[in-house]
Formats: C-alpha cells, sequence, structure tokens
C-alpha cells in the first residue's frame, strides 16, 4: 500500500474522531428520517425469523424470496451463486456485510455460496437509500445492494452464546458457534462455521426420446467461516468497532452435462481475509461515519484433464483491496430536512504469475445527498467517480457522475413512488484478463433506471388481527456496453464482449396477509416478477430484439407460514419461468420453466432463559431436475434438520 493511500484512510478516521469529539450530543443512531410502516419501505428486508425458516446454510439459497432478483446458481450446497437485479449484471449489485462491502476486485461479482446466514440478523436489498451513512459510498452509487447485519453488531448487556448443527442430504455436515461477552466499554465477539457436503447427487436428463439416471460427480465442499469482533464505546455518542473475517474453501467443480459427459476433475480451493476499523459519532445536528479496510483473496483453479506442456492447468490469482470512507450527515431541527456529504478511495491489484506487471485500479468516490420531507419525501444523490485502471498494455482514466432521485407521497394507507437512477460498472479484473474469456479492450457498462411504485396498508378487525400490504412496481432500465460473456469460436470458447444496448421492461408485485389470535398466527406473501429484457446491440444482428440469455419472463414466490405458541410450519413454492441460454432465442435454446416447493417444521423449547430450536425441512417435495443454468443440474428432493442452543 503506497504512503498517500495510508496517511488518507489514516486521516479519514482521525478526522471523524475530532469532529464528533465535543458538542451537546444525541444518542447514536437517534436521527430516525421515516418511520411509516409499509411494504414499500426501503431497504426491503428478510428478518432473523424468515431466515431461519428457510434451513438455507448460504445467502444465494435466499435472493429468490426478493422481487427483481434473478438468481445464477451452478449447483446446490457449495456452487457458485450470484444474482443480476432487473437484468443488471451482477457487476451493478453491491454486497454489504456489517457496513463495509465486500471485494469485487477479481471477480465482479460476490459469490453469495460462500456467506453463511448462521449470524445473520437481518439481509436487505437496498435499491436507493441516499442518506443512510450504513453503506459504503461506491456502493451507494452502485445499481443495488445486498446488505446483511450480523450478529457482531448487537450491543449485549452481559453475555450471549448459540452453538448448532445441520445435517443433510448427499453428505452435509455443518456446525456453527457464536459468543459475545460485554466488558463494561468493552464488547468481544466470535463466530466460527463449517461445512462438508459430498454432492454427488442424483439427476434425470433426457438423452433423445430416452430417460436416463445418474449421479453428479466432483460435487465435494469443505469449508471454514470465522470472525473475531472487538467493539469500544468511546461514550454514548461514539464508538469504534473493529473485525477480522477468514475464510477458507476446496470444492470440486462439477463441470456442465454436455453432450451427457460428465467428467469433471477441476477444483477451486482458496482463503479470503478482512479487516476494518470503523468509527461511528454523533452530535446535535451531525452522525457519521468513518472506516479503513484491507481484504486479500486468494483463488487457485487446477484442471487435472487440461492438455498442455505441464499436463495439467493450475491459474492462481491474488487479488488486494485497501478503500477508505467517510461520510457525515446533518438533519435541521424540525427533522425535515437532511444532508449527506461524503468521500471514499479504493485501491486494488491482482497479482497472478500471468502478469509482468500486476493490473492496478485507483478510485476515488464522492457523494452528495439531500432529503426534503415537505408534502412528501423528495430526496436527491449526485454521486461522482474517477477511475484510473491500469492495465498490463494500457492506462485508462474514466470519469463520471452519476445522478439520482426519488419522490414519495404517503396518504391514508396510500402509497406512490417515483424514482430514476444512473449507474456505471467497470469491468472486473476477471472480465479483462482471466485466461481464454478475459477481453483488455472492454469499456465500462451504463445503465439508466426509472420506476414508480404504488402500494396500500390496512389493518382491520378488532386488536388489529388482519393486515395487508401491496406493492407494485413497473420498471424500466435501460443499458449500453452491456458486458456478458459469448460463444466468440464455438461452444466451448467463451469470451467477454460489450455486446451494445439493452432494454428491460418490467413490473414487480408484492403482496403480504398476515393475521394474529393469542398465540396463533398466519401469513401469506405473494411475490412476482415480470420482466421483458431485448437486445437492441445490432439492428443488422440475428438476435436484434431477441430476449437477453438467462433473463426469465416470469419468476415469483409464495409463501403460507402457521405458528401457534412454541410450533410452526412454512410452506414456500418457487417458479422460474422459461429463459434462453444464449441471445439466440431459437427452440434448442430454451430451458423449461419449474415449480419448486419446500416445507418446513420447528419447535422450540425454552428453560430458564435459555431456547433449544429444532428445525425440519423437506426441500424440492416433487422431486424436480431442474437448473438455473444450462447443464447445471440442481438437486432433486433433500432433507435438513438444524439443532441449535442460544444461551
Amino acid at each position: 500500500m503506497s504512503i498517500r493511500l495510508t496517511y488518507c484512510l489514516f486521516s479519514i478516521l482521525v478526522g471523524s474522531s475530532c469532529l464528533f469529539g465535543q458538542g451537546d450530543p444525541t444518542e447514536l443512531d437517534s436521527v430516525v428520517v421515516n418511520q411509516r410502516t409499509s411494504i414499500l419501505n426501503t431497504p426491503v428486508s428478510i428478518d432473523k425469523i424468515r431466515l431461519e425458516r428457510r434451513l438455507a446454510t448460504d445467502v444465494g439459497q435466499l435472493m429468490s424470496l426478493f422481487t427483481g432478483v434473478q438468481t445464477k446458481s451452478y449447483g446446490g450446497l457449495g456452487g457458485m451463486k450470484t444474482v443480476t437485479f432487473r437484468s443488471l449484471g451482477a457487476g451493478h449489485v453491491s454486497v454489504v456485510s456489517d457496513h463495509f462491502a465486500l471485494s469485487l476486485t477479481q471477480s465482479g461479482q460476490a459469490d453469495l455460496g460462500q456467506i453463511p446466514i448462521d449470524f445473520i440478523n437481518n439481509l436487505l436489498l437496498v435499491g436507493y437509500d441516499p442518506i443512510s451513512i450504513n453503506y459504503p459510498i461506491h456502493s451507494k452509487l452502485a445499481g443495488q445492494i445486498i446488505a446483511m447485519e450480523t450478529r457482531h453488531l448487537t450491543k449485549v448487556e452481559k453475555f450471549e452464546a448459540n452453538i448448532g448443527t445441520q445435517l443433510g442430504s448427499f453428505g452435509q455436515l455443518d456446525a456453527h458457534a457464536f459468543v459475545s461477552r460485554r466488558f463494561s466499554k468493552w464488547q468481544v465477539a466470535a463466530s466460527l462455521k463449517g461445512r462438508r457436503f459430498d454432492g454427488n447427487y442424483p439427476f434425470t436428463y433426457m438423452n433423445g426420446q430416452t430417460k436416463t439416471k445418474t449421479s453428479r460427480t466432483n460435487g465435494d465442499l469443505v469449508d471454514a467461516f470465522g470472525t473475531a469482533s472487538v467493539s469500544y464505546f468511546i461514550s454514548p455518542k461514539q464508538k469504534l468497532h473493529a473485525t477480522y473475517s477468514g475464510a477458507y474453501y476446496n470444492k470440486g467443480l462439477p463441470g456442465a452435462v454436455v453432450f451427457y459427459n460428465e467428467t469433471a476433475n477441476q477444483r477451486l480451493f482458496g482463503n479470503n481475509h478482512l479487516i476494518t476499523l470503523r468509527h461511528l459519532g454523533s452530535s446535535k445536528r451531525f452522525i457519521g461515519s468513518s472506516g479503513v479496510s484491507f481484504q486479500q483473496s486468494e483463488l487457485n483453479y487446477v484442471d487435472s484433464n487440461y492438455f498442455n506442456t505441464m499436463g495439467y492447468l493450475h491459474s492462481r490469482f491474488i487479488s488486494q483491496e485497501s478503500t477508505g470512507n467517510s461520510q457525515w450527515r446533518y438533519h435541521s431541527p424540525s427533522d425535515s430536512l437532511f444532508v449527506l456529504l461524503g468521500g471514499g478511495v479504493r485501491y486494488e491489484q491482482l497479482f497472478s504469475d500471468v502478469f509482468s506487471t500486476p493490473p492496478t485500479r485507483f478510485s476515488t468516490d464522492l457523494i452528495s445527498s439531500i432529503k426534503w420531507l415537505w408534502k412528501g419525501d423528495f430526496s436527491a444523490q449526485l454521486g461522482f467517480q474517477d477511475i484510473q485502471d491500469i492495465r498490463p498494455h494500457q492506462t485508462k482514466r474514466t470519469t463520471v457522475l452519476l445522478p439520482s432521485c426519488e419522490w414519495k407521497i404517503f396518504k391514508k394507507g396510500l402509497s406512490f413512488i417515483a424514482g430514476y437512477r444512473y449507474t456505471v460498472r467497470q469491468p472486473s479484473f476477471n472480465e479483462l484478463y482471466y485466461n481464454q474469456v478475459g477481453n483488455d479492450k472492454l469499456v465500462p457498462e451504463k445503465a439508466q433506471l426509472a420506476y414508480t411504485t404504488f402500494g396500500y396498508y390496512k389493518e382491520f378487525g378488532n386488536e388489529t388481527r388482519w393486515s395487508y400490504q401491496g406493492a407494485v412496481q413497473p420498471f424500466y432500465v435501460h443499458a449500453i456496453d452491456k458486458i456478458l460473456a459469448i460463444p466468440t469460436k464455438n461452444l466451448f470458447i467463451w469470451s467477454i464482449q460489450n455486446i451494445g444496448k439493452s432494454d428491460a421492461y418490467g413490473t414487480e408485485v408484492r403482496q403480504l396477509v398476515s393475521y394474529r389470535k393469542n398465540r396463533f398466527t398466519t401469513s401469506f406473501r405473494l411475490q412476482y416478477t415480470f420482466q421483458y429484457t431485448l437486445d437492441l446491440s445490432d439492428p443488422n444482428s440475428s438476435t436484434y430484439r431477441d430476449v437477453l440469455s438467462y433473463s426469465p419472463l416470469h419468476a415469483g414466490t409464495a409463501e403460507l407460514n402457521a405458528e401457534f405458541s412454541n410450533w410452526g410450519a412454512s410452506l414456500l413454492l418457487t417458479y422460474q419461468g422459461e429463459r434462453y441460454a444464449l441471445n439466440q432465442n431459437i427452440p434448442s435454446n430454451l430451458l423449461e420453466d419449474f415449480v419448486l416447493l419446500d416445507l418446513s417444521f420447528f419447535y422450540k423449547l425454552s428453560w430458564r432463559d435459555h431456547q433449544l430450536t429444532t428445525r425440519l425441512a423437506i426441500n424440492n417435495l416433487t422431486n424436480n431436475y431442474y437448473s438455473y443454468i444450462r447443464y447445471f443440474l440442481m438437486p432433486g428432493t433433500n432433507i435438513a434438520f438444524r439443532l441449535s442452543y442460544d444461551f
């Protein structure tokens, strides 16, 4: 790390601490912008209760519970999982954990299959939250944020702990533990999770008119995740929070079932490290957050079947990212006007034997935002990004302005929202340099997003037994220089290209009905996304106005939950519509739609302020053989059992 960057990051923290060291302070996080209760609230969240119902072992398995999100999964447990939002690529999505973005230096997309959910209290989908200080500036300038709030941020009175284990089909076994302890002004916490999975599940495919049964091979997984955190409460108005997180993984890559060839000997192994330090403080009219982080990721890809002079292929990459970020928010005495200013820097490098000079990227992010509560809520955000991209054979500099705005009106249970966003994403280092698929001529991908939302909220009955929340959100996305992987020579040799332009039209629908009486509660939640994404790159191309690959027209979930006393059950229906594996919309590229049914039960036993919880889930009840990505088949019926103890 350069001396200049080190000094800059240190100054961010020291300056923040000095700013909030005096004055008439208020309690931390005491500034509340909007307390209206609505399904429209930004961000859209999945709380701890809904997270636990699914018995998922990674965040990627939960993303279908959000509207507008399309999941790409390359297998079951351990398989890579990424998401796109409203046809925008995964590079437009920033994944944030406890206020720090997970590095996208190499791949440009976080693997949600490598993020456990056991320690998450809240999972959020954030589209636009301009005056929040909880997300880094470059994340707020991205198209979408997937944010996780873990137990490491929860303030405890004295002591909290949790241990648990989960068993499942196809050799699944994992265990986790969490402990948090308060000592006067200090709080320390630690979490640890390990997983193993055989992964060789059976599946069925059609070979012409013949149905063939076989099993997936090379699907094993071993990984471990750990986090240690320390919080120091300087005063009721100031807090320092430091964390270290590490992960290790070693897994087989099952490969695609192409032309019924299931041989695969590829492996992926590596490790990740993340160190963070954040200062949070408030004074009479200000609240601010400053933080620094360092991340390093090592990735090793080995293919024993690759024929070269060595007799095999071994690609090793090490990526590093250093960041600094500081944001300050002012609120008027009447709490009707909020103003936010902030700045951040990022320094990224990628190391490999294939580079004589490591690719380097230095980014500066600035933001100014305003929120005015008068005859509705009006907010506007202006971002500035300056990126110096030092590539092995050339240096590029990009400077962009990123405007966004939104207007909300709430009246007697009715809601209306209209918004606009402009986002730009840089090509990742993988897209620029990785093996045969890389293309160092790529330019940034730009997108404009416009949306409106119509919502309604109503409570019924004595003692508010019934409630209804509903929202309909039409949207339009226009993208240019869209970055996609396409076959440029044959089916097996792909490369990354800027394909040109695309338009996406769609509507999201969210409905929730709930009922409560005494110790009995039940709810029904319906979520649906319609999305029509067209390739507008070349009017003379055979794919002009064809639907882009892996963009289903229809997707959605229906969720029914019931709880009585210490018992509960949940039924989840997931639907994924037809989509094309390639931009050429011909029958041979069409992937079938599928419906999944997942059923789960729980029982809680309380004893002396301690709680033992057992959960059982039966996933894919109809034993449907399906795939999100062509030739990467998913598991049929499988069972999971979890036992956890809180004390």
